[in-house]
């Protein structure tokens, strides 16, 4: 698929609902304290956001540049803190992060 485009238009098609669900879940599953939280297929941002009004510091990664440019473009004109990339998903030591897709939450704290 070609996210040239897309992004355009994702807010628009997506639940912002369904966003908010997703974020209480992962509230009742992530340990209570707070820490560093990566956002895997992390879109046009509406996800980390919201984790990032949760009180965790969020970094999101995407495949596509333009759902990155798309996220970076909402949280500088809302001037919060939450760093997004285009990568392709890292392998990593899980000892300080928690890795989160919206759909399935893993706390990989060690």
């Amino acid at each position: 698929m070609s996210y040239e485009f897309f992004p355009i238009v994702y807010d628009e098609l997506m639940d912002a609902e369904l966003y908010d669900e997703w974020a209480d879940f992962a509230r009742q599953v992530l340990p209570q304290a707070k820490g560093a939280l990566l956002d895997l297929a992390s879109g046009t941002g509406e996800f980390a956001i919201r984790m990032h009004f949760l009180g965790y510091d969020v970094t999101g990664l995407d495949l596509s540049a333009e759902m990155v440019r798309v996220s970076q473009d909402k949280i500088n004109a809302i001037n919060l803190p939450i760093s997004f990339q285009k990568k392709i998903w890292p392998i990593f030591h899980p000892k300080s992060a928690l890795m989160l897709s919206p759909v399935f939450a893993i706390p990989l704290t060690i």
